[in-house]
């Protein structure tokens, strides 16, 4: 309880920031992070913050900076500022990815967070819950999934796959592509389905997969599909 409260305020910290601090200082452009995406201000404002919190619980992997040692046993997938661009451009579908795991590569918490809507899921082993950024854990509530298609899923980076959106087309399966892969993870228990054309890397799902792990899912080195129905899954997955 203490670790989910200290990133509970982390990221309160880190979301007074993106609102309140200048934009041309969080937007400025840096060097290229581990992940492989050029960092921003607000990428590295975010992880600072998150580094200061997390390592006293153990070691972070950060899209941005790399490993960082800390001083407990667990071991912290970070994606900093999921959606930098979505930022940059004022688009509100921005936010953060953590999970943390054991030695023994357990993982035993993910919270996805929006930091535009202050929207936040957090699972541990024992409950999956959903809550607002700012908000005490005694006020969030369980995460239920969809029991019904809602007729909308997520299709990320679907501009790199115009065939399988033909596809998709002609099966009238809707869809939007809002370009935040772990924020979109994080919805697949309300929507129809989250699919992703690419290589998704451990910043970007590992939260994302343990939040919908009793769901359809399929993670390939081309494609990743996650889908609460199986017979969409079933189906989606044969146009793969």
């Amino acid at each position: 309880m203490i670790l989910e409260q200290c990133v509970l305020e982390a990221l309160l910290e880190i979301r007074n920031a993106l609102w309140h601090q200048d934009r041309d200082t969080l937007c400025e452009k840096h060097s290229c992070g581990a992940g492989g995406d050029i960092s921003m201000g607000a990428d590295l404002l975010a992880e600072s913050i998150f580094i200061q919190c997390l390592k006293p619980f153990g070691s972070i992997d950060s899209e941005e900076s790399g490993f960082v040692a800390g001083h407990g046993d667990l071991i912290f997938c970070l994606d900093p500022l999921d959606g930098s661009e979505n930022f940059f451009s004022g688009f509100p579908y921005y936010g953060t990815s953590l999970a943390a795991q054991t030695q023994d590569g357990t993982t035993v918490l993910a919270i996805i967070a929006n930091f535009a809507t202050s929207d936040v899921i957090l699972k541990n082993p024992t409950h999956t819950i959903h809550g607002k950024i700012g908000e005490p854990l005694s006020r969030f509530k369980p995460l239920l999934p969809q029991k019904n298609r809602v007729g909308m899923g997520i299709f990320e980076q679907s501009y790199k796959h115009p065939k399988l959106v033909e596809c998709l087309r002609e099966a009238n399966l809707k869809f939007r592509s809002p370009g935040a892969l772990a924020l979109s993870l994080s919805h697949a228990h309300h929507i129809d389905f989250v699919l992703f054309g690419g290589k998704a890397r451990a910043y970007d799902i590992q939260a994302g997969l343990y939040l919908c792990g009793d769901f359809h899912t399929i993670v390939r080195d081309d494609f990743l599909l996650i889908s609460r129905d199986i017979e969409l899954f079933e189906q989606i997955h044969r146009f793969l």
